[in-house]
């Protein structure tokens, strides 16, 4: 049965860069956002990094972090349980990750809409 109000979480795989190796497979369950909540993080998360540029802070890993902590509710297989300075550590040592969570969670809810 089709259910008009989605599960809160979902799953999806993110294929995270490594440097020297073919991209390795990170297993993540993200938090359903409506429409208006997506539209709403994104204005806040591009405003924010705006304030940050003209404070001249550089907190970029920071703010990556609370972002993803938003939409990432937990992952699976992996060396480290989930907590917010594990995804700190992931956003740190591999420069891409963050982006492609949040193209891959844009690509799910996007995919999702498509569908129905």
């Amino acid at each position: 049965m089709f259910k008009i109000i989605p599960n809160p979480t979902f799953p999806a795989t993110v294929a995270i860069a490594v440097p020297g190796k073919q991209p390795e497979k990170l297993k993540l369950t993200f938090r359903h956002m409506t429409r208006e909540q997506l539209r709403d993080f994104f204005d806040r998360i591009a405003r924010e990094a705006a304030e940050a540029i003209e404070g001249d802070r550089d907190d970029t890993v920071t703010r990556e972090r609370k972002a993803l902590e938003e939409i990432v509710a937990g992952w699976e297989d992996v060396d480290q349980p989930f907590s917010g300075e594990a995804l700190e550590a992931l956003i740190r040592n591999y420069h891409g990750a963050a982006t492609a969570i949040l193209d891959a969670y844009t690509g799910e809810l996007n995919l999702a809409r498509r569908g129905n």
